[in-house]
C-alpha cells in the first residue's frame, strides 16, 4: 500500500498543474476579460460534473470528448454521453482537435 502522503502530494501537485493548464489556456484564448469560473475536482466525473452545474447553474456545460468509438466506449463507457443524461443544461460536446484533422484530411483525399 503506499503511503498517504505521497498519493495526497501526487494529488495536490496535479490539481495545480490542472489549474495552470487550464487558466493559460483561457487567458491565451482570448477569455481573461470575460467571466469565467475554474474548479478542478476529484471524483467520479458524472457526479462531479452534475454536482458542479447545480451548484453553478451555467447556461452551457463545456466537455471535450476522447472520440472513442465501438468496442473501447463500450467497455469504458462515456462520461460525456452519462453526463448529457443527467444534467439539465444545454452541453457542448467538443472533439479533439486531432479527430477534427483526420476527418478533414481523409475528406479531402476522397475528392
Amino acid at each position: 500500500m503506499p503511503d498517504p502522503s505521497i498519493v495526497s502530494g501526487y494529488v495536490e501537485n496535479e490539481r495545480e498543474r490542472a489549474m495552470e493548464e487550464l487558466s493559460k489556456f483561457l487567458v491565451a484564448n482570448g477569455f481573461d476579460g470575460r467571466p469565467w469560473s475554474l474548479r478542478v475536482t476529484e471524483g467520479v466525473p458524472t457526479q462531479v460534473i452534475a454536482r458542479a452545474v447545480s451548484e453553478e447553474q451555467p447556461d452551457l456545460l463545456l466537455m471535450g470528448t476522447h472520440s472513442r468509438t465501438g468496442l473501447l466506449r463500450a467497455f469504458i463507457g462515456s462520461v460525456t454521453e452519462e453526463t448529457l443524461r443527467s444534467v439539465d443544461v444545454d452541453v457542448l460536446a467538443v472533439p479533439p482537435l486531432s479527430h477534427e484533422v483526420q476527418i478533414s484530411e481523409s475528406a479531402s483525399s476522397s475528392l
